[in-house]
């Protein structure tokens, strides 16, 4: 049973633009997209006006959504996938009466340990081809992180940094996202992506055979606390007061494996779980006036400074991961036991998931139902 919820709210705007950008999708010609993966309440105006944050909608909508890009992920064969939850802002009340948008619902791509509520992890697939890579440079993530380079042997360095300097090239000049001419012998776009790709395989196949070393990546997503200015619209001024929210952050990890492991999973253990993290926010009100010049880490350590001192001592935020606090666990292939059974799929299993009560199910968890009912639909079942 799909849950109900009747609250609206503003489209997570980022989100969806790079959804349509990893299938080339047009803003404006959303109409035949939803039509042709079985919407047909979604026309060209009402995404336009969905993606523009224009208009409130409740969350059936973005279920709605959701479903589409991923019945289009599968007809495509590809590996992306998103739910309703990570397509809409959740707005939470404040104690003034104001609305602060705030991500609150916490991508846990895989929840390794439901008795350990710190723990994040995620799958880093193998990258066997530039369209691998493109792929995820293409998704959504904030930072990025690089391990096991000291791994690396000398006479691989070279070409470890020519692959360095390809992601560049393709953040720097938004490969990925220009948008192939319909003219009939206009192939300028498809010759630049050609070389791009073909320089890519060719670094990661000198990687492999030469130098025995492959890539693989996946994208972690953590709660953080970030400051943000209490002013919601207009022009910042030269001092403005900044205070401290829970958000999240999005990390692509890469790792440099000398073997050779079907998948690796990266397992991290924050300082707060997300609820832990609300918590002391929810009770230090932590605000002060700052120059608007100052970086946005400058200004979360100036905050942060007063939430120690408010606390006196007892909180201490911080607003990046610690690789001290990272594993990596290399799976060479499925074994017997149920623990790598969880691993499979990017899903939170439960050992006994027929005794899960309505309560416990997630946003994601709903999303996929309300996708395969879809399907079923479709499929006349």
């Amino acid at each position: 049973m799909i849950k109900k919820q009747n609250d609206t709210y503003y489209a997570n705007e980022l989100e969806l633009k790079s959804l349509r950008a990893v299938l080339g999708l047009e803003k404006d010609k959303m109409g035949d997209f939803f039509k042709n993966n079985g919407i047909k309440k979604i026309g060209n105006r009402t995404y336009v006006k969905i993606e523009n944050c224009e208009e409130k909608f409740d969350v059936n909508k973005f279920r709605e959504i959701a479903y589409a890009f991923n019945s289009e992920f599968r007809k495509k064969n590809l590996p992306n996938k998103t739910a309703a939850f990570r397509l809409y802002k959740n707005n939470l009340d404040k104690k003034k009466g104001k609305d602060k948008t705030v991500k609150t619902n916490i991508t846990k791509q895989i929840n390794i340990s439901k008795n350990n509520k710190r723990l994040y992890s995620t799958k880093l697939d193998r990258i066997f081809n530039a369209e691998n890579l493109h792929r995820l440079l293409k998704s959504h993530y904030h930072r990025k992180k690089v391990f096991n380079l000291g791994s690396i042997f000398p006479e691989a360095i070279e070409d470890v940094e020519k692959l360095f300097d390809q992601i560049t090239i393709f953040d720097d000049t938004k490969i990925g996202y220009e948008r192939n001419s319909e003219e009939l012998t206009d192939f300028s776009s498809e010759k630049k992506k050609l070389q791009h790709s073909a320089e890519i395989n060719s670094i990661l196949k000198r990687l492999e055979n030469t130098h025995n070393v492959r890539l693989y990546m996946g994208i972690l997503t953590v709660p953080i606390a970030r400051a943000f200015p209490v002013k919601e619209t207009g022009v910042l001024d030269d001092i403005e007061e900044f205070e401290l929210l829970a958000s999240e952050d999005d990390y692509l990890f890469y790792y440099f494996a000398p073997n050779n492991p079907e998948y690796i999973i990266a397992k991290y253990e924050a300082f707060q779980s997300e609820d832990e993290l609300n918590k002391i926010l929810n009770k230090y009100s932590v605000k002060t006036k700052i120059e608007t010049k100052k970086s946005d880490s400058e200004c979360f350590r100036i905050l942060n400074g007063i939430l120690s001192k408010l606390s006196k001592g007892k909180h201490y935020l911080f607003d990046t991961i610690h690789e001290r606090n990272i594993t990596f666990d290399l799976q060479t292939g499925l074994k017997d036991s149920k623990d790598d059974m969880s691993f499979l799929d990017e899903e939170d299993y439960s050992e006994n998931p027929r005794w899960r009560t309505e309560e416990e199910y997630t946003d994601e968890d709903y999303a996929d139902m309300y996708a395969e009912q879809k399907l079923n639909e479709i499929r006349g079942k």
